[in-house]
Order: structure tokens, then C-alpha cells, then sequence
């Protein structure tokens, strides 16, 4: 016969021990070289990512995939990072027609950005 898990006597620091097991998401790991080409395997997706880019890149010859796969890109994640992690974070969600009320502060920036991400498209997808 199997036993249950034993309690704490702390609630309190089975709690803490469980916000401190969650682990940050970075935006290298959501953003990487093979998801983002997978991605642009999307007409649709591929334009709008292409319209994005600074006039400069367009006008250097570089393709997406050479964007995607460059110093500059990775530099700029983690730039972005830096601000979603610093206290700009409600701004940079309210910049991008996201809820900053959505998400947990457990768990970092990144988690709260991809969880207003995932909210605001539910509520597109539902509202179609």
C-alpha cells in the first residue's frame, strides 16, 4: 500500500519550496533558431514577421532566416529580456496590446509575457 506524501508542518514553506522549483523561461529557449524557421514555414506568418524588420535589413538582402539566425537577433532577446525581467514589464505588455493583469509574477517576466500571449489569442479565437 502506497503512503502519501507527508506534510510539512509549514504550509508557508511548502509553498516557497514550490515557487522557488520553478524554473525561469528564458526567451532563447522559446525562441529558437528551429521553432522560429518552423514558424515562418507560413506564408502568412513569414510576411508579417518580414514587414517587422528594420528597412535596413530588407535593403541588406537578408532573409529571414539569416535574421533569425544572426549575433544581432540573439542580442536583442535578450535585451528584451533584460526588460521583462527589470520593472518595465507591465509597460512592455501594455506596448503590445496585452494584459498586464494576466499571469503569475511566479515563474519571471517571460512566463507572464507568454501567458498574456496565450490569453489575449484564446479570447481572439473565441471572439471570431
Amino acid at each position: 500500500m502506497k503512503s502519501s506524501p507527508k506534510a510539512t508542518a509549514n504550509p508557508v514553506l511548502d509553498l516557497q519550496a514550490a515557487i522557488k522549483a520553478l524554473k525561469p523561461i528564458t526567451l532563447q529557449q522559446v525562441f529558437t533558431d528551429r521553432e522560429i524557421l518552423t514558424l515562418m514555414q507560413t506564408p502568412e506568418l513569414k510576411e508579417k514577421l518580414w514587414n517587422t524588420l528594420p528597412p535596413s535589413l530588407k535593403a541588406a538582402g537578408l532573409s529571414c532566416e539569416q535574421v533569425v539566425r544572426s549575433p544581432q537577433f540573439a542580442y536583442t532577446l535578450a535585451i528584451f529580456e533584460e526588460a521583462l525581467k527589470g520593472g518595465e514589464l507591465n509597460s512592455v505588455l501594455l506596448s503590445l496590446g496585452l494584459d498586464p493583469s494576466i499571469g503569475t509574477s511566479f515563474g519571471g517576466g517571460v512566463r507572464r509575457l507568454l501567458e498574456a500571449i496565450v490569453q489575449k489569442a484564446r479570447l481572439e479565437e473565441n471572439s471570431e
